[in-house]
């Protein structure tokens, strides 16, 4: 299967004049074997992995998560003084599926060894056994 790498330059001056000397976009070039697809994530190529995770680790995402642990917190809360209100059980459920989500994402791109056994491993055993 062959694919094709789009890859965007920027211009080489703030004008947006583009030289006519110039030859053109080099060649993108990634990692030995990243055209080809890996079996050590799942069958993900190089590129994917790599999109997701920077995805699961950039800053929106955090941020995200962050919010969705606050969010857990005040229905916790909320759910402590107001027990027999229906809307607890679907946030619950909704916030349960943002948190498997995440563990899935991160399984996805960094595998079994380095979810469970890498830097992050603490914070990694915590959210999975949350999730389960």
């Amino acid at each position: 299967m062959e694919r094709e790498v789009v890859t965007c330059h920027a211009e080489e001056s703030y004008t947006g004049l583009h030289s006519a000397e110039a030859e053109g976009p080099p060649e993108a070039e990634g990692p030995p074997g990243a055209d080809e697809p890996t079996d050590v994530r799942g069958g993900q190529t190089w590129l994917a992995s790599r999109s997701a995770a920077a995805f699961v680790e950039g800053d929106t995402f955090q941020y995200f998560i962050g919010m969705v642990i606050l969010t857990n917190l005040f229905m916790l809360a909320g759910e402590t003084d107001y027990p027999e209100l229906a809307v607890w059980s679907c946030g619950e459920n909704i916030i349960l599926g943002i948190f498997t989500v995440e563990v899935v994402l991160k399984l996805s791109y960094r595998g079994l060894l380095s979810f469970f056994l890498g830097l992050d491993r603490l914070w990694n055993w915590l959210d999975f056994l949350i999730v389960v």
